[in-house]
């Protein structure tokens, strides 16, 4: 499976942010991971890709990687095991299980 060309084991969706969208793309990035994390695309406890390797192929910087991770990260669907990584909350907070 790959994510913006990177090859991941656990799942797969497409990164397709529009630069010329009014909307910022760590915004477009934040709102792709989410839908795919809420809808189970993406399962609980699966390794995301790290925000280097989402940044990597000039689609998005790695700042704007770092910066849709940190904002998953405060609305608690995300979290970053140290020296491991970011996963997937394994208990979404309950706003997000529409």
């Amino acid at each position: 499976m790959k994510i913006n060309g990177i090859e991941t084991r656990n799942f797969n969706f497409d990164l397709n942010v529009n630069p010329d969208s009014e909307t910022f793309l760590y915004l477009q990035v934040k709102k792709i991971i989410k839908q795919a994390i809420l809808t189970g695309q993406i399962e609980k406890g699966v390794k995301l890709p790290s925000a280097r390797d989402i940044g990597k192929g000039n689609v998005v910087s790695l700042a704007t990687a770092e910066r849709a991770y940190r904002d998953l990260r405060k609305e608690g669907v995300i979290v970053r095991r140290k020296g491991d990584g970011y996963f997937v909350s394994e208990s979404l907070p309950l706003s997000h299980h529409r």
